[in-house]
């Protein structure tokens, strides 16, 4: 069972009162909420929403290869778990302790594999050990941005290199990257990322997206690391009794379809997100409510858009 992190950066919900039934003049009142602490997630199958998957950035002229692979070994073991756990931390103690629990599945330098090392990556030495390194990490000045930080610090710290780390906007980061000093990383989200490049990215996939994202930034001599396998792509909840009580729901078509015009509100963070879902799926808007979570859990509100695997399933 998985809890609501303390830090949901976006949160859109389908606000509903009033009678059962989706036939009728007022969409909010014909599919009202129903309450439940278990939730499934509706498939966003028209993929309207941007993902959101962290990235590292670096120079490519500086070594691309060999200065991405700990970024890439960082960042195939970010998971939600981990992360949720450094978000969740109450104390600097915990914090840390959170941190390690994180990067506990990294094989330490001495003990790396070779298998899956990018293309043009010098081997380690005899002992299985590369060359230790100093990388300096530009993290967004949030407490997400923070969290990532920490985890990719001790990833790196873990595979035996040095590492420093700064606060900084995604374009001011991008900037001090492209100067060709090596070990300087980006660790930016995609859809900041492709927005400070200027790159147009495909509606659906996120491993199209990132290709997309890093044709653009090799025009400037970027190169981008793997994608985080943690996420904060929003998807669409709602209570497992709701979806049975509409035809077993999977899908914001199949929402679409049995509560036509049914109205979306959103918290300040996912605003952006309303016009577009309810352009595509032919769903209605409403206010704000900055409490998404226990509306949806109490029955206030119908569904809730969070970050995958961020809910309580």
């Amino acid at each position: 069972m998985r809890t609501w992190g303390p830090v949901v950066a976006v949160v859109l919900v389908a606000a509903s009162l009033g009678t059962a039934g989706c036939a009728g003049t007022d969409p909010a009142a014909a599919c009202p909420p129903v309450a439940g602490a278990a939730t499934t997630t509706l498939a966003d199958d028209r993929g309207v929403l941007s993902a959101k998957v962290w990235l590292p950035v670096i120079s490519s002229k500086a070594g691309s290869p060999d200065w991405l692979e700990p970024l890439d070994v960082a960042s195939r073991s970010l998971t939600d778990a981990g992360l949720d756990g450094i978000l969740e931390a109450r104390d600097v103690d915990a914090r840390a302790v959170a941190v390690q629990a994180a990067v506990s599945d990294i094989p330490r330098a001495a003990a790396r594999a070779v298998a899956g090392r990018r293309p043009g990556a010098t081997p380690p030495g005899p002992s299985g050990t590369a060359d230790a390194r100093s990388y300096h990490l530009l993290v967004p000045a949030s407490p997400l941005g923070d969290a990532v930080g920490a985890y990719y610090a001790a990833a790196l710290e873990r595979q035996g290199h040095a590492v420093s780390t700064t606060a900084a906007g995604t374009a001011e980061a991008v900037t001090t990257v492209s100067r060709d000093r090596a070990g300087d990383v980006a660790l930016v989200e995609l859809p900041d990322l492709a927005g400070t490049l200027g790159a147009l990215l495909p509606s659906t996939g996120t491993a199209g997206q990132v290709r997309a994202a890093a044709t653009v930034a090799a025009e400037r001599s970027l190169a981008l690391g793997a994608p985080s396998a943690a996420n904060r792509t929003p998807q669409v909840v709602v209570t497992r009794a709701f979806a049975a009580a509409h035809g077993n729901l999977t899908d914001l078509t199949g929402l679409a379809r049995a509560c036509p015009g049914l109205p979306l509100t959103a918290t300040d963070g996912a605003v952006g997100a309303l016009a577009p879902l309810a352009a595509a799926y032919g769903l209605g808007r409403a206010d704000a409510d900055r409490d998404a979570v226990g509306s949806l859990r109490s029955g206030r509100v119908a569904a809730a858009l969070a970050p995958v695997l961020h809910h309580a399933g």
